[in-house]
């Protein structure tokens, strides 16, 4: 019969199995969302403190798909879900930047500037400056920039 050492039951090191196993089958959507996490504090704070023009990234999933804003230049709207909970409204000008094929329950990760509201706050900027005089934002989706 196997021993073990006396502080690990054969009950104990079947269920340290059955955590590991479990580890390694969800450890990508584990570290993806401690990224999301990460990535997401500087907008959390913006919001917590009712900051505006921030420019930071934030990552989440989209929950909802707007129509294009068509007031003056065209913007793409959509609201990404942040892994805390909190919304934020992307805004994405189609003049400068193209489309972003987005749907719901995409995993996105947004560059730009953040404006706050008591809805969320709202990110936009997330394309390259035409005029060239600051970085711009973009848009990462399936593995792809938008800028």
């Amino acid at each position: 019969m196997l021993k073990y050492p006396w502080f690990i039951s054969a009950k104990r090191l079947w269920q340290l199995s059955l955590i590991v196993c479990l580890l390694a089958g969800c450890g990508e959507q584990a570290w993806q969302a401690h990224g999301d996490s990460s990535r997401n504090v500087r907008v959390v704070e913006a919001y917590k403190q009712h900051e505006s023009d921030i420019w930071c990234t934030a990552s989440g999933v989209v929950t909802r798909l707007l129509d294009d804003d068509i007031q003056g230049t065209r913007h793409q709207r959509f609201i990404l879900r942040l892994t805390n909970g909190q919304t934020i409204l992307v805004v994405h000008n189609l003049d400068i930047a193209p489309r972003v094929p987005v749907t719901i329950g995409d995993h996105l990760v947004v560059s730009g500037q953040y404006e706050w509201n008591a809805k969320g706050g709202l990110m936009h900027w997330t394309h390259h400056d035409p005029a060239g005089k600051i970085t711009g934002g973009w848009i990462e989706c399936s593995g792809k920039k938008y800028y």
